[in-house]
């Protein structure tokens, strides 16, 4: 066992972690059996010294899941995180090994709720294990409340029932179980079921197929604090060893392992049986060269190709029917590439230098750009003035240390100069933009940046064409680096500057260029790469819809390939769901059309289209639209009524701009902090990172979204709305727990500081990923059903905040519903339409008979549509289908 250590660091960087929740099965055992009043790094056994550690990435350092099963919250940190401290940063993570360590805390939704990590391993029954792990808890971020937090190992069979479970001690506030500050060594020492007792050792009993080793953080009432691990073992003592995969290259511990082979090797106990190589989600088993002995092989799969991200699952199985498996995800670009780092952005109003070094705070070097300091609107531009400032601590502009994965020319610096480290462009918000110039390598290129996010985010890539070093600087866009799926501040991932359609845009470079990155938030930037371009890859063109606001039935694109495109090659899927089979697909092999008829109205989607050419090639983008009209009523969330009532029918473009409203008759605000970039009230009015819309034109219009929301504060919304009935819809964003507001009509006192609200039902909004990460909130009644709200003429409608939201804009949708009248010896059906769909209404006399008879179908236009069917008997059933 290894005696308790502490490591120390300086290093700052923020810890703005979040993740996804998944659920998982725990046992929740809550109290302490046996020895509990001794120190867990004091619980000491005599284990062989042959034990031997099955978990793959017991240290988590590869930085991310790999090898791992995460649910709920769990996160990965290095000596550049710190503590959070209640939003207080002070001090930094101290690691027990290596570089990294998991993190864990509760998910804050408002239910109870487990979060952690786990990992099964192929085990017979009879074999004997210990398990332990290295735990810390901060005084800074102490595990609090209700919290309690263990690790645990299952003994299954093969159908994943529970047979056997054994915990360590819980750790809960009482520094008794976790003293504070210090790593302490926690075995798995009680045995939970099915008998109860103090154990030195798990015993894997009949049936046993794996083990589960898993950390388990339980949060039940929404209390804080957090709990770190490092080092997990799963020590197999006695019984047969499982297949071990070792040496595995590229590694995906490192970023820019430049290969053409996947290479590993294969250790077992017994003769290897099964060697399966998952690649990409293809099985390639069948290429793989295989050398040595039965119980012994070296591994090659020869056909990796350069410039691509890979993601791997390597299977292995022996003659004692036992089986390990191992995930990676990796990278073949050459560690050569022509890179440039985010915090290197221009200085001194244009200045900038080629070939920079690698930044040492202990001995700074005139030839980095450490310490430089740039011009405000010529070299950068930063709104918000937040954030750290731990490499130019001059600028507004905030950089942080980073914890992503290392390249290799830090590893070799680091052991010349241990002060050297890596940073990355924090607190980067919409609108924020960085210039970099330099002599670029001559070539066309594609571009990749290495960025992170807790949910979506993008930035514009583009080239200054004029105005180099001034405050009055021309633009033309090359691209968007577009991560759909973020997964937290400190992972990072690789993200290729496309166009609209997901292509790989290929640029051309050569001399000395000034590019600039433009963010639309909720952003960070670690640095930007130029690869030569591939151009054989086929190409996508003619996505639609492919952005907000594109009212239509159908998904379509084009597909060309000079090659040529087997149309059961392409492949695409809606929301997780492969409607591939229902895709309809003409054309030639070279230029395929193709489209999906099936929309719904109303509709957020999350489109993957996967297209493989005859040669293999693959274009493989992603897609955010909707299907709300862009005809459609809306109005601005920034909008809200000024002077007392005042309001604008039908605005211009930023028609409210420098407006203001009364407290307590226009909105009601506790001036809790934000910018007032649109309007200079008390409620904040700030860049708007969602989609764009074609009516905010860069450098002409800005979209602003309402942000820094607080409990009880409201907006009232004045205007002549459209008569009819309508649903109501937010366009809204939040990070944390879901919080409801609430949305009413003001029906007396317009104008005065004594108004009357009648409700009209809620709007609630759950964590989006981000607060640029939007999403459309509908308003609904206690019943969660879609409310149906009259409007006609002027109306004052007003949202009252449950907590922090952003708004972006609200709209109005007719109700998909069929109203019946009889008129004139006819049954009249209407309904509300929106452009892009067609509407039948079909009919039954009996609800028993097999099929439904059309009567009608009429095409939508934002307007009530009716179809009329002759009165023939005393009753008919109906139903309105929309296609």
């Amino acid at each position: 066992m290894k005696p308790a250590s502490m490591k120390t660091s300086t290093k700052p960087h923020s810890n703005k972690n979040h993740s996804r929740q998944s659920n998982v099965t725990t046992s929740r055992f809550a109290g302490i059996i046996g020895m509990a009043a001794l120190l867990p790094g004091l619980l000491l056994f005599g284990f062989s010294a042959k034990a031997v550690n099955v978990l793959a990435n017991p240290g988590f350092e590869t930085g991310d899941p790999t090898g791992w099963v995460k649910y709920g919250v769990f996160d990965f940190n290095t000596t550049n995180n710190f503590y959070y401290n209640g939003g207080v940063n002070i001090s930094n993570v101290w690691i027990y090994d290596g570089r990294f360590s998991g993190k864990t805390y509760g998910q804050f939704n408002g239910q109870v709720n487990d979060n952690g990590e786990y990992q099964d391993v192929g085990i017979l029954a009879g074999s004997v294990l210990s398990a332990d792990c290295w735990v810390y808890t901060s005084s800074e971020d102490h595990i609090a409340g209700n919290d309690s937090a263990w690790i645990e190992v299952h003994f299954m069979d093969a159908g994943n029932n529970d047979l056997a479970l054994y915990k360590s001690q819980v750790i809960t506030p009482d520094p008794a179980t976790l003293p504070l500050d210090n790593w302490y060594d926690y075995p798995v020492t009680n045995q939970v079921s099915p008998v109860v007792a103090n154990v030195s050792t798990l015993v894997a009993p009949a049936g046993t197929a794996k083990a589960r080793y898993q950390i388990v953080f339980h949060q039940p009432t929404g209390d804080g604090g957090s709990v770190y691990w490092d080092d997990a073992t799963l020590n197999l003592i006695s019984g047969p060893t499982p297949p071990s995969i070792l040496n595995i290259y590229p590694s995906g511990t490192l970023l820019m392992q430049g290969t053409n082979k996947l290479a590993f090797t294969v250790m077992a106990s017994a003769t290897i049986t099964n060697v399966q190589v998952v690649l990409n989600g293809t099985d390639v088993s069948g290429s793989l060269s295989i050398a040595g002995s039965m119980t012994s092989n070296s591994v090659i799969y020869p056909s990796l190709q350069s410039n691509r991200l890979y993601s791997v699952t390597i299977t292995v199985k022996d003659a004692n029917n036992l089986s390990s498996s191992i995930s990676r995800n990796f990278d073949s670009f050459d560690a050569n590439s022509f890179t440039w780092e985010a915090e290197d952005y221009d200085f001194n109003g244009g200045s900038y230098i080629d070939n920079p070094v690698l930044p040492s705070t202990s001995n700074p070097s005139p030839n980095s750009y450490y310490l430089k300091v740039g011009v405000e609107g010529v070299d950068y531009h930063d709104i918000s003035l937040d954030g750290t400032k731990a490499y130019r601590p001059s600028d507004t502009m905030a950089t942080e240390p980073c914890s992503d994965l290392l390249r290799q020319k830090y590893i070799v610096a680091q052991q010349a100069d241990p002060t050297i480290q890596d940073y990355d462009i924090g607190w980067f918000n919409g609108t924020e933009w960085l210039n970099f110039t330099h002599s670029y390598p001559t070539g066309t290129f594609n571009i990749w940046a290495r960025m992170s996010s807790p949910g979506g985010s993008s930035l514009t890539l583009s080239r200054v064409t004029n105005g180099w070093g001034t405050a009055s600087q021309s633009t033309e866009d090359l691209g968007t680096f577009t991560l759909v799926n973020g997964l937290g501040w400190g992972t990072y991932s690789w993200v290729p500057m496309t166009d609209p359609a997901g292509n790989l845009i290929q640029v051309t470079m050569g001399g000395t260029n000034t590019l600039r990155a433009t963010t639309a938030g909720n952003n960070n930037a670690q640095f930007f790469m130029l690869v030569a371009a591939n151009t054989n890859l086929p190409t996508l063109t003619g996505i639609y819809p492919n952005s907000g606001l594109q009212s239509t039935n159908t998904f379509a694109f084009n597909a060309n390939s000079a090659a040529g495109i087997n149309a059961g090659s392409i492949k695409v899927t809606l929301n997780g769901v492969d409607v591939s089979s229902a895709l309809v697909i003409g054309g030639s092999s070279t230029s395929r059309q193709v489209t999906y008829p099936f929309l719904a109205p109303n509709t957020s989607y999350h489109a993957v289209i996967l297209v493989t050419d005859i040669n293999g090639q693959q274009a493989n983008p992603t897609v955010n639209f909707d299907t709300f009209s862009g005809s459609a009523f809306l109005w601005e969330g920034v909008d809200y009524d000024y002077s007392g009532g005042l309001f604008i029918d039908e605005p211009s473009t930023n028609a409210y701009r420098g407006l203001s409203g009364n407290e307590g008759t226009d909105f009601h605000d506790t001036c809790n902090g934000g910018p007032a970039n649109y309007r200079p009230d008390c409620p904040a009015t700030e860049p708007c990172g969602d989609f764009a819309r074609a009516k905010f034109v860069p450098g002409v219009a800005t979209n602003y979204d309402l942000g820094f929301v607080a409990t009880d504060e409201w907006e009232n919304y004045t205007r002549t709305y459209p008569s009819g009935t309508w649903n109501v819809y937010l366009r809204g964003a939040r990070v944390g727990a879901t919080v409801t507001n609430t949305f009413g009509r003001v029906t007396n006192g317009w104008g005065t500081v004594s108004q009357d609200l009648e409700s009209l039902g809620t709007m609630s909004v759950s964590d989006t990923g981000g607060w640029q990460s939007y999403r459309y909130i509908p308003l609904v009644d206690s019943n969660n059903r879609l409310v149906d709200v009259p409007l006609a003429g002027t109306n004052t409608l007003r949202i009252t905040a449950g907590d922090a939201v952003n708004y972006n804009f609200f709209i109005l949708t007719p109700p998909l519903k069929l109203k019946a009248a009889v008129n004139a010896g006819n049954f009249v059906l209407s309904f509300g339409t929106q452009p892009g769909f067609n509407y039948t209404v079909q009919s039954k006399t009996n609800l028993n008979d097999a099929s439904w008879t059309a009567v009608g179908t009429v095409g939508g236009d934002g307007t009530t549509k009716s179809v009329s069917d002759p009165k023939t008997g005393p009753s008919r059933f109906y139903r309105l289908q929309v296609h």
